[in-house]
């Protein structure tokens, strides 16, 4: 068994100031997650650790690689400009 004492992470006991979702107030608080600066996040090695784990769990069922199918873009392109061009004459 792993205890939070040999755990070498910060923890924090109360929310932080930028925080506005619980569940990134969560994961700062728990450390799980650290700011590094405006918007960017590093994953501590705890988090880091879940992360895997539950990317292990969620990988074979294909919710993280679906599968993906590629169309061809030469219709898309000509609707778009058909779709310009009602609309430019419109104004």
């Amino acid at each position: 068994m792993l205890r939070m004492s040999t755990l070498l992470l910060r923890t924090l006991r109360e929310d932080p100031a930028d925080a506005e979702v619980a569940s990134h107030r969560l994961l700062v608080r728990a450390g799980y997650v650290r700011r590094v600066a405006a918007g960017i996040y590093s994953w501590l090695p705890l988090g880091y650790r879940t992360y895997r784990n539950v990317e292990q769990v969620i990988r074979p069922t294909g919710l993280i690689d679906p599968e993906v199918s590629v169309r061809s873009t030469t219709g898309q392109i000509d609707d778009l400009i058909d779709e310009i061009r009602r609309r430019s004459e419109r104004h």
